[in-house]
């Protein structure tokens, strides 16, 4: 069985935090938008050519780059970078001694623990929800056909 517990909070931002924070969250709804349409045209302009799989992230990070240069979008300089796009850093050279860490690219600061928690969490909830839409009746894998006689019934090994 599986509990799934939720907390809420309440914040109350001063007039300049909140500010703040309609900047960060308009910028991130800015580019998400942006690069979902840019995903969605390459994907329809290029949906027939299978040497073309789609864009990634690090496609849309090097657009973004290039869009923040350009002066009708200077105002996308103003929201954390973080917020915006976090930079995926791998280190594959540190040792698993090392808890906590400071990304040397974006300058984040890492806890290993705290990721792998929200890491199993994310896992947990997805196959929750993938077996709680299996138990309301939605299918959650492909029906290809209806099984031929010989294969119905119970059969000896």
């Amino acid at each position: 069985m599986v509990i799934l517990k939720a907390m809420k909070y309440r914040i109350y931002p001063t007039k300049a935090q909140a500010e703040l924070l309609e900047k960060q969250f308009g910028c991130a709804r800015f580019v998400y938008n942006r690069f979902l349409a840019v995903r969605r045209e390459y994907y329809l302009a290029h949906k027939d050519d299978p040497q073309k799989n789609g864009l990634n992230y690090y496609d849309t990070a090097a657009q973004l780059k290039e869009l923040k240069k350009q002066p009708e979008y200077a105002w996308l300089k103003e929201a954390h970078s973080q917020v915006l796009q976090p930079c995926h850093y791998i280190n594959p050279d540190m040792p698993l001694s090392i808890r906590e860490w400071d990304c040397p690219v974006c300058g984040a600061h890492h806890d290993r623990d705290f990721n792998a928690a929200q890491n199993i969490l994310e896992e947990a909830l997805t196959r929750a929800g993938s077996a709680r839409s299996h138990a309301e009746g939605v299918s959650v894998s492909p029906i290809f056909g209806l099984a031929v006689h010989a294969e119905l019934g119970s059969h000896p090994l």
